[in-house]
């Protein structure tokens, strides 16, 4: 019954400014990383299958983990990458500087997601910030990415969406650079501190007119009559301070 906003989760890395790129990778080579508990939801195991599916994505990528992962599950993924003969690289849980290096090491960011539960993804966030190039599932707070920010897979035919898409990425590290500025710029604009502020102070004052609002102002006088008050109550300050906030916000209590 009140007034809905979407506000941007207000954002930042460790490093302000996008980290740059490790020395040592081998000339032609993409490196893929995927951050974050590792759930059924991100895909992991269509990830390994579409790069196992193409001979020149299995000569030509990295795919590496970071995060927390059980052991069932590494065994799975494990026997899953080296039976299709992907390279598949398993860090675990870093610190903040070892999570930082992994941005650094990387090219692109699979962030795939399905379903997808996240009001927002913080991995996601942190990897545009960075200024890399991101691999996302059409769908949730993904969909909102804008585009030409974001490569986006088609959860309906997946293994093949992500296969494309790694094909286009690993073939063109110009452009793939290039995406991941656009997506670095879009971010700064977005996942700001100050603009997250600003939609919470329209937010409180917009909410002062909706009947939620009025109905807990109407409670909370209704309830100053049934103890004896009266008009001269709001010229006491200790008597109005529990519900000062309703007139903040420009609600006329009385």
């Amino acid at each position: 019954p009140g007034p809905v906003h979407v506000v941007p989760l207000a954002y930042e890395t460790l490093t302000p400014a996008h980290v740059s790129r490790e020395h040592g990778a081998v000339p032609g080579q993409m490196r893929l990383l995927t951050v974050g508990h590792a759930n059924p939801n991100k895909r992991m195991d269509s990830v390994i299958r579409a790069i196992g599916d193409s001979p020149w994505l299995r000569a030509n990528i990295v795919y590496r983990h970071v995060g927390h992962i059980d052991t069932e599950t590494l065994i799975h993924l494990s026997a899953l990458a080296s039976g299709m003969g992907v390279d598949f690289v398993v860090s675990g849980e870093l610190d903040d500087a070892g999570l930082e290096q992994a941005f650094g090491w990387a090219d692109v960011v699979s962030c795939l997601r399905m379903p997808s539960l996240e009001a927002a993804s913080a991995s996601a966030i942190e990897s545009m910030l960075y200024g890399k190039a991101i691999l996302v599932s059409d769908g949730g707070f993904y969909a909102e990415i804008a585009d030409g920010c974001a490569v986006r897979v088609d959860g309906t035919n997946e293994v093949a969406s992500i296969r494309r898409a790694l094909e286009q990425l690993a073939a063109a590290p110009i452009g793939r650079e290039s995406l991941g500025v656009r997506a670095r710029e879009w971010a700064e604009r977005t996942f700001r501190a100050d603009a997250y502020a600003a939609e919470l102070i329209e937010l409180s004052g917009t909410s002062g007119t909706h009947p939620p609002f009025v109905n807990a102002t109407k409670f909370f006088f209704d309830t100053l009559a049934r103890w004896g008050g009266d008009a001269r109550w709001l010229s006491v300050p200790s008597a109005l301070e529990p519900i000062a906030i309703f007139d903040a916000t420009g609600t006329d209590a009385t």
